[in-house]
């Protein structure tokens, strides 16, 4: 059997309130030494202030790794769209003739 303890803590981002479950024999060791949670709530504190601000780092991390991703893409699609421009451009001023005698001498040489 288990007893559930609420104890709300101050953090960075407001007030929050944990439910905790203790097995019940920690319950009767904790009633029987008069421990409250009370005592406990500076740490409390401390250590979600240290996890919230481990969750916001990890979570800003991934954020701009995807945004760096992201304009890496978009740079890429930019350089392959100009360089089909180009490339287009130079195409125009080649004749019908002219392909098809490439092709052939291509063919040629399989």
């Amino acid at each position: 059997m288990h007893f559930s303890a609420l104890i709300g803590v101050e953090s960075a981002v407001g007030r929050i309130v944990i439910s905790i479950r203790v097995p019940q024999e920690l319950k009767e060791l904790v009633d029987k030494y008069k421990i409250e949670l009370d005592d406990f709530r500076k740490m409390l504190e401390i250590i979600i202030e240290a996890l919230l601000f481990n969750i916001i780092r990890e979570l800003l991390d991934l954020i701009v790794k995807e945004t760096f991703k992201e304009e890496i893409r978009r740079k890429v699609l930019e350089e392959l769209r100009k360089e089909v421009t180009e490339l287009s451009e130079r195409l125009k001023h080649i004749s019908d003739e002219e392909i098809t005698t490439i092709i052939r001498e291509v063919r040629d040489l399989r």
